[in-house]
């Protein structure tokens, strides 16, 4: 992982960042306690029409059927306190809101976090510790710059709707390579694990 504040590679298992001494409990003294938040679309900020709305709880939904051991959640959320990098600010969120289930812990948490401050034109993505060693900075930043136009123009449903695709298809790109290089199929490996907990597996889902 990476420090919101500095950027710099951290662990999460370190309280601090050891090059600028950042940490989770400074920023909670901060922003305080945080609503408490239901994955998925979050429009604190009440940017997004009633249609609009609908097709992006609609997207969400296809990635998590896709892709179910991942959770893809949007926080429309003006920057409370502009002084700190809106990447801290999504980190609060993602880490104190409970948009994240408590049990994906470390290499468990498989979880995306889209912020969005309409009033200052900023976007801040995140991934869960467990889906770092799939996406790392770079692919961020490309899975950001997908919306990076629209973001400009202020079509924030445009902006989100192109961030969500380019995620689905980085993983759908990660599953393939699997496949391709070590002979792995993500998708007998996902059905076997939902037959043995004894769930439906429908055709085709992953």
């Amino acid at each position: 992982m990476r420090c919101p504040f500095c950027k710099s590679p951290a662990q999460e298992i370190l309280e601090q960042c050891p090059d600028c001494g950042f940490t989770l409990t400074e920023v909670q003294r901060v922003f305080g306690v945080a609503a408490s938040l239901e994955p998925g679309l979050s429009d604190l900020d009440q940017i997004f029409s009633k249609g609009e709305r609908r097709g992006l709880i609609k997207a969400l939904s296809h990635f998590r059927r896709k892709f179910p051991q991942c959770q893809f959640s949007v926080i429309a959320s003006e920057h409370p306190s502009p002084k700190l990098p809106y990447s801290v600010y999504a980190f609060w969120l993602f880490n104190t809101s409970g948009i994240c289930r408590k049990i994906d812990k470390a290499g468990e948490n498989h979880d995306f976090l889209l912020a969005i401050d309409s009033k200052r034109g900023l976007a801040s993505l995140l991934v869960g510790y467990g889906l770092e060693p799939f996406v790392g900075p770079q692919h961020i930043e490309e899975i950001l710059n997908s919306g990076k136009s629209q973001l400009h123009a202020g079509n924030w449903s445009g902006a989100v709707m192109a961030i969500v695709e380019a995620a689905e298809s980085h993983l759908a790109s990660i599953c393939s390579g699997l496949n391709q290089t070590f002979g792995i199929d993500i998708q007998k490996i996902y059905e076997a694990d939902k037959q043995r907990k004894g769930e439906l597996v429908r055709p085709g889902e992953f």
